[in-house]
């Protein structure tokens, strides 16, 4: 009875009591969520406030798709003053606004928002600007950008250099001129350079340059024979140019020759870098994501460059298309140096670009300790710089006064480094002297390392007049039976005249640039290779003629046939008694070809001959 009076008391369960609790857990998550609004709205307050303050988006003058920022702070008491240029899509900014404003809580979704919004305004804002990573030209001016902490800039004209101060927000490109159609605001101040430069990962900075500096202060940290030096030299004055085309710089030599270092030294003097020389990319886009992070392209220690890599190389001397890290195609030229103990093989392709500088052995008494050599040339790398840039200013003179037409390939680059051989206290005809002795030592190396080129320059060597012609048939089976040895080099000889004649076509620059011009002629029933010696056999060709077997030397036979100084016999080809080998080919000077074929099939066989994609 007593209990059920308490019972009753106390009453049924009543709903509410579960109500009342659900309701204060919904007015606490009301309060928590009310107090985190506020902090976020207050942290959104903060980076807004920022943002305003200190950050300008803006895109690339060439590409409005290439989004940016130039954050520019004052120095504080706590914190140093900052002048950059960022990527909005890389992830730099959002560390910066991390670090720059340390305020707890500052959510990821809200930089991110942040991101999406100055993406949008730089895109498709009026803010427009040049970019440079390192070194920029604009109306004919150029910038090196010494990417110091001030974030000053040297300007190279044709009055001499300077160092002005960095672009900041909006009117950087007024002295520039409006023509170009770079953004300007008239009620900003104007400012001296119209470049904004780009600091990646690792850049470091150069030294501010002085006078003071010559020839035989940088000699002595270049371990480069002197007939090669107006080509390092010249190669150094061309990476400080903005638009190439570049040269490749080949440092060849001995083991423990300097190539590295002569490459460090080479890099510090332009574009320095913590990551100063790297290993081979591994394909095409890993080579143009480094040009978007430095300037100069530094390889050390190559033991062969693929085939694809070398065409990227060679579109990245003289300029042409790339995939770039997001798949898109892009254009960059950059200067290039790479090291290696052997000469690897170059495609044709790339040497016709390449510098090819062998570095002298160096004794233990030349030898210097690395404890001593660098902070001596920290020393002098300020006068170094000085000198190098005054002489780019004389350079860039005269080269716009010389007169000359007979310029080699790379034009621009011969003429610029001809433009400098006074300032550099040089012969005048120095670089062409040693650019020509270089070309030829490029050439010799395609061609010994070419088997259809080796054998037909030792042919030609030999002939008993300084012309051969005949088909590609008979100008194959002879090398082949003549030159066994040269002609399998790669493993096996050309199967077919069609992919001899793919391979001749490829060594044919190189062969003629030595004294062995190679035409292909075509009639209405045949085709003909016609091989002539334009100049005398040198002293060493001469001896190289007499250390020859005799039999490789004896083409007596083959020479009156193709000339019809005497008439042919049955099952007679020309080629050595000794010889198994049963063609089909006549050594008539005409082949075989069947059936007269149509023009169409006659432009087809072109085609084939063009397309072959076949290594020298």
């Amino acid at each position: 009875m007593t209990e059920r009076m308490h019972q009753s008391a106390r009453g049924p369960p009543s709903p509410m009591n579960e109500v009342i609790p659900v309701f204060y857990k919904t007015l606490i998550q009301i309060e928590r969520r009310h107090t985190m609004n506020s902090k976020d709205a207050n942290v959104k307050h903060v980076l807004n406030n920022f943002v305003t303050r200190y950050v300008t988006p803006f895109h690339n003058l060439a590409d409005y798709r290439d989004a940016y920022v130039h954050v520019k702070i004052p120095k504080r008491e706590t914190k140093p003053a900052r002048d950059l240029v960022l990527n909005l899509e890389s992830g730099d900014f959002p560390l910066l606004i991390k670090h720059e404003l340390a305020v707890t809580g500052i959510s990821d979704r809200l930089i991110r928002d942040c991101i999406q919004q100055l993406i949008s305004q730089a895109r498709y804002g009026t803010k427009k600007h040049p970019l440079g990573v390192r070194i920029a030209a604009l109306n004919d001016v150029l910038y090196i950008d010494l990417a110091d902490d001030a974030g000053r800039v040297v300007k190279v004209s044709d009055e001499g250099w300077s160092i002005i101060g960095a672009a900041t927000t909006d009117a950087d490109a007024t002295a520039a001129g409006k023509a170009e159609g770079l953004a300007a605001d008239v009620n900003q101040n104007t400012e001296t350079c119209p470049i904004k430069f780009v600091r990646t990962p690792g850049m470091l900075p150069l030294p501010i340059p002085t006078d003071g500096g010559s020839i035989d202060m940088i000699k002595t940290f270049l371990n480069v024979r002197e007939a090669d030096l107006p080509l390092v030299l010249g190669w150094v004055l061309m990476a400080y140019t903005a638009n190439g085309p570049y040269p490749v710089l080949f440092l060849g030599g001995e083991q423990d020759s300097g190539k590295s270092t002569t490459e460090r030294v080479l890099l510090r003097l332009i574009d320095p870098n913590a990551a100063d020389v790297r290993s081979a990319p591994r394909n095409e886009r890993e080579l143009m994501e480094g040009a978007g992070l430095s300037w100069v392209q530094p390889f050390d220690n190559l033991s062969s460059i693929p085939n694809s890599l070398s065409d990227a190389l060679c579109r990245m001397s003289t300029g042409g298309g790339g995939n770039n890290s997001s798949g898109l195609v892009a254009s960059i030229k950059r200067p290039v140096v790479f090291n290696s103990i052997d000469d690897m093989g170059l495609q044709s392709d790339l040497l016709d670009r390449t510098l090819w500088v062998m570095l002298k052995g160096i004794n233990d008494e030349r030898r210097k300790q690395e404890e001593a050599f660098w902070p001596e040339f920290e020393t002098l790398r300020p006068q170094i710089f000085g000198w190098l840039l005054s002489v780019l200013v004389e350079a860039r003179k005269r080269a716009s006064t010389l007169t000359t037409t007979a310029l080699p390939r790379m034009a621009d680059f011969a003429r610029l480094v001809m433009g400098a051989e006074e300032a550099m206290g040089m012969e005048p005809g120095s670089f062409l002297n040693a650019y020509e002795e270089n070309r030829k030592t490029a050439d010799s190396l395609v061609v010994e390392s070419s088997a259809v080129g080796a054998a037909v320059r030792k042919l030609m060597l030999t002939w008993p007049s300084n012309e051969w012609v005949g088909t590609a048939q008979d100008l194959l089976d002879y090398l082949i039976d003549k030159y066994p040895i040269d002609m399998s080099r790669s493993g096996r000889s050309p199967e077919t005249a069609r992919k001899f004649s793919g391979l001749l076509r490829r060594v044919a620059p190189h062969l003629r640039r030595l004294g062995y011009d190679v035409q292909f002629e075509r009639s209405a029933d045949s085709r003909t290779i016609l091989v002539k010696r334009t100049r005398d056999l040198t002293e060493k060709e001469l001896k190289e003629v007499e250390q020859m077997p005799e039999p490789q030397k004896d083409h007596e036979k083959l020479y009156k046939l193709l000339n019809g100084i005497v008439p042919k016999s049955d099952g007679d080809d020309g080629r050595d008694a000794t010889s198994d080998k049963d063609k089909e080919t006549s050594i008539s000077g005409k082949e075989d070809f069947g059936p007269e074929p149509t023009a169409e099939e006659w432009k087809e066989g072109d085609e084939a001959d063009e397309s072959d994609d076949l290594d020298v």
